[in-house]
């Protein structure tokens, strides 16, 4: 050790410290992942051994030199870092944001597990303003004229592209899903392959599929309407009922994206799927011929957690720490991929499309890149379709007006001993359905009120491009824009009076003075080119369901049941997650 210089102890602590500021410096400048086990290893084990190389000589242990050279070099560090996101310098200084949240995501993760997160948001906001810094290098922005500048419009560039959310529904060294492709080009290229499964065309394609469902849905919900002894009508959990048509994934998505679906609703579980998703879902048993569940995903509150630190996504799965449950789903949507690609099919469904099976795109689709755009197509198309309809019935049922007046249009457009409400065509034009139903000119209040991605909006300046202007203000490339829809949907600026109550009407004439109702602010399925590209058939599907069942059956809250439990019960594990929906039901006709 003749060659290391002698430093005294004093300069040897400051040399130190000295190293643990490069390192931030370096991490600034490159943001080095986790996953880069390498990287990784040689800034933050293999640099402070150079601090106690030089410590050695000074200390008469070894051990102490260890110990005292590692962890000043880490408290260097984390200072160094806390102090530089609160101090001037840092580019999101100018905002206002409480002081924990700048430094470190770790306490949103732990807001993100309790499934309160979009009610920090609303607090967070009420405080400070429309523009809030929520972390490190995030913002979280609550204006109308804000949306166009960061989402963009449906021509031209887009300033922005996918955040890191969506890495963590990813798999890491895979094509990420289409959400996720944060290549702007790329983004549009293969948004065409999904276009072509939503045109009108390819919806009457599917549309089958859902009527099926829809009837299967209230064949089984009409042997569940007969009182038991003693007197007491039957009461049964709506929202569990709902996700079990929409949200377990293998029901209606099943149909529309495989071609054949599981038939969960109808026939339970006869192929097995639930035993090998077995770890992946909660199961809460109810009768529907022998055993059927309600799917509350234990997974979605690590999805929810570790969306806020997705940058640790990589090394989870490079230590094989991937959630037992999330591997399983992982395995089983692989293994119908494959299936349904060998095997064929003569219907044009999803994956005939964005697996570009019929070469309407000069595109190559690769195996990973056509199963995680399965996986989101059947999962995002679940999940926010079980939470919508839940959400419907409950603002319908505790309206009993609106319902009854939405029976009525039903009634005059379908009459309940001719046929079914099946005409996606006629469902559209009906004035008061999609004052409940319709995304804009008229829209659906109770997408207002609960929308299925609550706060998880995030876009993020495209590289190269310098920054967006947001709020008169430059925004640099690295920050992370939240656009959260649930507080956009409840600004009184935008929805007033009363913008935290269920009213249609408001939706009927946009130029009534009675109400504010500004559509700009309305994002349920974000906005411009890289909007939700399902909804058409999302909103088929609502309209399907809740027409179907406002014409079937007379509904109420069972005998004491809470309604302010309802939003209490709400939480956000990046998706919503409704609480139970107690209803009884009584067949009409």
């Amino acid at each position: 050790m003749a060659h290391i210089p002698t430093l005294s102890l004093k300069e040897s602590l400051l040399f130190d410290v000295f190293c643990a500021l490069v390192v931030h410096k370096i991490y600034n400048k490159y943001e080095v992942e986790p996953a880069n086990l390498i990287a990784t290893f040689l800034l933050l084990a293999g640099v402070p051994a150079l601090p106690y190389y030089l410590l050695v000589p000074c200390m008469e242990s070894t051990v102490v030199a260890v110990l005292l050279a590692y962890a000043l070099f880490y408290v260097s560090l984390a200072v160094s870092v806390i102090l530089y996101r609160i101090s001037p310098m840092h580019p999101l200084a100018m905002y206002p944001g409480p002081l924990y949240l700048k430094i470190s995501k770790l306490f949103w993760m732990y807001h993100a597990s309790t499934g309160k997160q979009y009610v920090l948001f609303t607090r967070l906001h009420d405080k400070y303003g429309f523009v809030v810094r929520i972390g490190p290098n995030e913002l979280s922005i609550v204006d109308v004229e804000s949306i166009p500048p960061i989402i963009g419009l449906r021509k031209g560039p887009l300033p922005t592209h996918s955040a890191l959310v969506w890495i963590a529904h990813g798999i890491p060294g895979t094509i990420p899903s289409l959400p996720a492709a944060r290549d702007v080009d790329v983004h549009d290229q293969r948004r065409k392959l999904w276009n072509h499964g939503f045109t009108t065309s390819a919806l009457k394609e599917l549309q089958p599929a859902v009527e099926n469902r829809v009837l299967e849905l209230v064949d089984e919900l009409g042997k569940r309407t007969f009182p038991k002894s003693g007197g007491r009508e039957i009461s049964l959990d709506l929202a569990l009922w709902m996700s079990n048509f929409a949200m377990d994934r293998y029901d209606v998505m099943g149909d529309m994206v495989l071609s054949g679906g599981f038939s969960l609703v109808r026939k339970g579980d006869e192929g097995g799927t639930r035993a090998l998703l077995g770890d992946f879902v909660e199961c809460d048993s109810f009768p529907l011929h022998g055993e059927a569940y309600r799917l509350t995903y234990k997974d979605l509150r690590v999805v929810g957690v570790l969306q806020h630190t997705p940058w640790i996504i990589g090394l989870i799965h490079k230590l094989a720490a991937v959630p037992e449950g999330m591997r399983k789903f992982q395995e089983f949507a692989f293994q119908r991929y494959k299936m349904r690609r060998s095997q064929g099919t003569a219907t044009r469904d999803l994956f005939h499309y964005i697996t570009n099976e019929e070469g309407l795109e000069k595109i190559e689709v690769p195996t990973d890149q056509g199963m995680n755009d399965v996986l989101t197509a059947i999962g995002a198309g679940a999940d926010t379709t079980s939470t919508v309809l839940a959400a419907v019935f409950f603002y319908l049922l505790s309206n009993p007006s609106v319902c009854m007046r939405l029976r009525k249009e039903v009634e005059s457009e379908f009459p309940v001993e001719e046929r079914e409400p099946f005409d996606a065509v006629k469902l559209a034009r009906m004035p008061y359905l999609n004052a409940v139903m319709q995304y804009p000119p008229l829209s659906n209040e109770a997408l207002r009120l609960q929308p299925p991605v609550a706060t998880s909006l995030q876009r993020c300046p495209l590289e190269g491009s310098g920054g967006v202007i947001v709020a008169g203000r430059l925004v640099p490339e690295s920050t992370i824009l939240y656009l959260p829809p649930y507080l956009h949907h409840r600004d009184e600026r935008y929805f007033s009076p009363s913008p935290d109550s269920f009213i249609p009407e408001r939706w009927l004439d946009l130029d009534n003075k009675k109400f504010t109702t500004n559509v700009a602010a309305f994002i349920p399925f974000s906005a411009g080119r890289a909007n939700c590209v399902g909804k058409s058939l999302a909103l088929m599907e609502i309209r399907m369901v809740v027409a179907t069942i406002v014409q079937r059956f007379d509904m109420e809250f069972a005998e004491g049941y809470d309604p302010h439990k309802w939003e209490e019960d709400l939480q956000e594990f990046f998706v919503m997650k409704v609480g139970k929906l107690p209803v009884v039901l009584r067949a009409r006709h």
